[in-house]
């Protein structure tokens, strides 16, 4: 497996935000995980696979951030096809 993250803080209409990114690849999966012994594709069918989330913050207080995420997939969780949605937040901060 490999992968990255990175974030950015940033000041835009003398307010703070921050964006941030990650994502990961898994590749060498184990051949029971994806295919039958026969040859026969199971799950993604795939030994490897990606996902990741691309992500926009505003920060409204110290302990108020508010934001939405873009996320997506493909070859991950037993499906072949690309895999996307949207997730809005607010976080509360400690």
């Amino acid at each position: 497996m490999g992968g990255w993250f990175w974030r950015y803080d940033f000041e835009a209409w003398g307010e703070k935000w921050y964006a941030f990114q990650w994502h990961e690849v898994e590749f060498e999966r184990a051949k029971e995980h994806y295919m039958l012994s026969d040859g026969t594709k199971i799950g993604d069918g795939a030994s490897w696979g990606l996902n990741g989330d691309v992500a926009l913050f505003f920060r409204a207080t110290d302990a108020l951030d508010l934001g939405m995420q873009y996320r997506y997939a493909y070859q991950k969780l037993g499906l072949s096809l690309y895999q996307n949605g949207m997730i809005y937040s607010m976080k509360y901060n400690f």
